[in-house]
């Protein structure tokens, strides 16, 4: 999926359930895809991410951990907190949410979806990273390419103890 800054001009069909009319590089299209992608999950959704605020995407997750499915969430501690961030708010709802303090910047943007499918790439979740900047998501269930993230993941998951869990606000 590539993002361009043309996806501004669908910036107010994000919000809404109905398809947007632009066929080609919709914002919309690709938010949905990305939804429909997380709600397909079954077993696990594991994500790594510097920064999610887009509620579309929160929503999703808050979706498929109440309909059973194991989440587990390692982000950014400073970036957690930063206005409209969801990360807190998925805490809250039950989501596993680990952070590290640190001086240094947990920059991925990638979840693996029941250990078969990885979305990784530039974007920020964010409504600017999805509907106003060039960026790029690639998604494969390539077992050579997702086994490496879900590893990295696992690692990073033991290394980001329960004693980092967010703090409440």
């Amino acid at each position: 999926m590539f993002f361009t800054d043309k996806g501004v001009e669908c910036k107010d069909d994000c919000y809404k359930k109905n398809i947007c009319s632009k066929k080609e590089g919709c914002a919309y299209q690709n938010l949905r895809r990305l939804v429909n992608l997380f709600e397909s999950s079954t077993k696990t959704l594991d994500i790594c991410i510097y920064l999610l605020t887009s509620k579309q995407m929160a929503e999703a997750i808050s979706k498929v951990k109440r309909k059973g499915v194991k989440v587990r969430i390692i982000a950014d501690g400073d970036m957690s907190f930063c206005s409209g961030s969801q990360i807190d708010i998925l805490r809250r709802e039950g989501v596993f949410v680990r952070t590290k303090k640190s001086p240094f910047l947990m920059h991925h943007k990638f979840a693996i979806i029941d250990n078969n499918i990885l979305i990784n790439g530039s974007c920020n979740w964010t409504m600017q990273g999805l509907t106003g900047n060039w960026d790029n998501i690639l998604v494969t269930s390539v077992p050579d390419i997702v086994q490496p993230y879900s590893e990295h993941f696992n690692m990073l998951w033991k290394e980001f103890s329960e004693q980092s869990v967010l703090r409440l606000i």
